[in-house]
């Protein structure tokens, strides 16, 4: 979807943040997930919170490199990936506090907010333009 608006005109990173905004909403079907009665109702609500994490994880991932030159773009990701590697790691463990102390809704709803709280932070820190790389 991001390629077809960039076709249409739309600068790269506009045409990314709006995906991934529409991506985030998307993953709030997470929310319903564990409350529905039928297990295919279910299944249908967590696919389409996958197909939306693809969507939000495959343009976080070229934003960074519409936004730095490509001396610059590797270390950012990596960077990226090692902090979201951590946070995963931190959010494993909360998920099983959250289900030992609450339940397993808490998790689906915390998890739904995080993605709310995601896109906020890209809305506003990330500019509509790409960056100038600093001299090396």
């Amino acid at each position: 979807a991001s390629d077809a608006w960039i076709r249409h005109g739309i600068a790269p990173v506009v045409a990314r943040k709006r995906v991934m905004s529409v991506c985030a909403f998307l993953m709030l079907c997470g929310i319903p997930a564990f409350r529905v009665e039928s297990d295919a109702m279910a299944l249908a609500l967590i696919s389409v919170v996958l197909m939306a994490y693809a969507g939000w994880a495959s343009n976080i991932l070229s934003l960074v490199a519409d936004l730095f030159q490509s001396s610059d773009a590797a270390q950012i990701t990596g960077l990226g990936g090692t902090t979201a590697s951590i946070g995963g790691m931190l959010f494993t463990l909360a998920t099983g506090w959250l289900i030992e102390h609450y339940s397993y809704g808490s998790v689906f709803v915390v998890s739904s907010v995080m993605i709310l709280c995601a896109v906020a932070v890209v809305l506003w820190a990330i500019p509509s333009r790409p960056l100038i790389s600093s001299p090396e």
